[in-house]
């Protein structure tokens, strides 16, 4: 492979991610999230009490309902990814909230996820 198609290439792969991140950041709106986080708190107690078999399975079953809601269609991945970046900027918040000297941190969806994880220790 020649040096200019390598760069091509690496150029096409560099858009092609970055058009698929600026989309699902712009399907992702605020109701949407809400109803991600509602069918994950429904869902992962279906997976707790064995009536979902794993994760996976529940990621499967967020991505239809939301694809059946919404009138569009929605890798499972999709949707997992959304939740552990919406996770890890609200355990970042909490840690930063608990730790003196500290400028107090917002995240939009704190009540959603402390709903979700309680008062578990590890948060």
């Amino acid at each position: 492979m020649s040096h200019q198609t390598r760069d091509e290439t690496n150029q096409f792969l560099n858009e092609f991610l970055n058009f698929e991140k600026k989309d699902e950041e712009s399907f992702f709106t605020r109701e949407k999230i809400l109803y991600l986080l509602n069918l994950h708190k429904i869902n992962k107690t279906k997976v707790e009490s064995g009536n979902l078999k794993n994760m996976k399975v529940l990621w499967e079953v967020v991505a239809r309902d939301i694809s059946n809601k919404y009138r569009v269609t929605v890798m499972p991945h999709k949707c997992e990814n959304k939740f552990k970046v919406l996770e890890r900027n609200y355990k970042k918040t909490k840690d930063n909230n608990n730790k003196t000297g500290r400028g107090r941190r917002t995240f939009e969806f704190e009540r959603e996820f402390d709903e979700l994880y309680g008062k578990k220790q590890q948060i």
